[in-house]
């Protein structure tokens, strides 16, 4: 009921938003967060500042970075001459390209020490990360949360840009400040992510700030049991320690669902403790 009332609130509230009450600098906004390359040259064109950053700091790159946003207001806008969601590979391309030819800084960190390629990663095909790396965005930029762009990659289950990143030379076992590795993120992530990360040397027994192990994670995860079991099963074939304490003396076993630890017990064919 309350989630309701929210929504209601919301939908009232957005209701009153239109193109015509927009300053010119929120429309641009809007039309780099839809994919509106026509609008977007056709206010910065007529004199709307290309530097200009939103409340959370984030420049043009940082928006058109973001996932691609459609909701009551987008649909209204249609800032586009064709309007249609989401935008193809091709439009995305098209209006990426137009952004680097504004000279803005590709590399600009928002209110959250993000850069643009943090959320490029998670968020687009290995084409635009390639064409963003070559054009200068910076693999190795960290946010402040200590969280690498291979941190980022994890969210984003696209497994070929994970790949391709590690090439460039990022370590997978790089910590953030809660001391999460790449491989704590991706244990709730796809099986095939996992795997990856593993095979590329990644550290099964991984300890965080919190004591707590990539398997801790896992257990824990709000999975279908089946995907549950598979990964845990490859993080034990690897080597992942079902013992392992955290701060709060717990193991993955103790944190296990009650199913699940009995699953725990036959795989190991011995209570476990």
């Amino acid at each position: 009921m309350k989630k309701l009332l929210v929504l209601l609130i919301f939908i009232i509230d957005i209701s009153k938003v239109s193109p015509e009450t927009m300053s010119q600098e929120e429309r641009l906004f809007s039309a780099v967060r839809e994919g509106c390359v026509n609008e977007v040259k056709n206010l910065v064109n007529s004199g709307v500042k290309s530097d200009s950053k939103d409340k959370d700091g984030n420049s043009l790159f940082h928006l058109f970075a973001l996932p691609i946003r459609y909701n009551i207001i987008s649909s209204s806008m249609k800032f586009c001459d064709k309007y249609h969601f989401p935008p193809d590979e091709k439009e995305r391309l098209e209006l990426l390209k137009y952004l680097l030819t504004l000279d803005l800084d590709l590399n600009a960190k928002n209110n959250y020490g993000n850069t643009p390629l943090h959320y490029i990663v998670g968020n687009y095909s290995l084409n635009t990360v390639k064409i963003s790396i070559q054009e200068g965005a910076d693999p190795f930029a960290i946010n402040d949360s200590g969280e690498t762009i291979l941190h980022s990659a994890t969210y984003g289950y696209q497994n070929e840009v994970i790949s391709y990143l590690l090439k460039t030379g990022l370590n997978v076992n790089a910590v953030d400040d809660y001391k999460n590795t790449p491989l704590h993120n991706a244990a709730r992530s796809k099986i095939s992510t996992l795997l990856l990360l593993i095979e590329s040397g990644a550290d099964v027994n991984a300890i965080n700030s919190s004591g707590n192990t990539p398997l801790h994670y896992l257990v824990t995860d709000n999975l279908s049991y089946s995907e549950r079991l598979e990964k845990f099963k490859l993080l034990v074939k690897y080597g992942a320690n079902i013992r392992l304490y955290n701060k709060e003396r717990l193991t993955p076993y103790h944190l296990a669902s009650w199913d699940f630890r009995k699953y725990i017990e036959k795989f190991y064919q011995t209570p476990v403790k």
